[in-house]
């Protein structure tokens, strides 16, 4: 059997295997500059919104994006964090840190691994931190467009207000294109 028929049997086994997801995943992919020059790059984004009137509000958010890029290693972090009040009382409290890793192994062929944690008031989401690894495949990689395919063994700590912490692993396979 050549390699592209085995690669296709084995996307195909593992988009039939996969489980349902239990925890939502936060798409990061975007976030890769993948044309980005070596060495570091960072956006930082600030915004707010002050409304008087009926209803008093105030809302500021914030995010910041880091990238760190040799010949075979990208570094990304992202940190992003909400929080708004109306008439006095608070309507939006979140934050999400994540911190990612990518190592080239051949041109088609790499690894990554990945830390992330969020709070959420008012999903009543206290504590959600995850940690996963796994192989990333380039499928094709044209001027115009590409595709990849990259699967993630995942181990989360869900811990919400009204119930006991759950600890839960699954396993999730992706297709990205370049845009997403």
């Amino acid at each position: 059997m050549n390699h592209a028929k085995k690669v296709g049997w084995g996307v195909l086994a593992g988009l039939l295997l996969a489980g349902s997801a239990s925890a939502q995943i936060v798409n990061v992919q975007a976030l890769f500059d993948e044309k980005a020059e070596l060495g570091p790059a960072a956006a930082i984004e600030l915004g707010g919104d002050w409304r008087t009137g009926s209803t008093q509000l105030f809302s500021v958010r914030g995010s910041l994006v880091g990238q760190l890029r040799s010949e075979r290693n990208v570094w990304l972090g992202v940190i992003r964090g909400e929080y708004s009040f109306a008439s006095g009382e608070r309507i939006v409290s979140q934050v999400l840190e994540h911190v990612r890793f990518r190592r080239r192994f051949t041109e088609r062929v790499s690894g990554e691994a990945f830390v992330q944690h969020e709070y959420n008031e008012f999903r009543r989401l206290r504590l959600r931190a995850l940690l996963g690894a796994g192989p990333r495949f380039v499928l094709f990689n044209e001027e115009a467009t590409g595709l990849t395919f990259g699967t993630v063994g995942i181990g989360f700590n869900l811990t919400y207000d009204s119930a006991p912490p759950r600890r839960c692993r699954r396993w999730t396979p992706s297709f990205a294109p370049p845009w997403a």
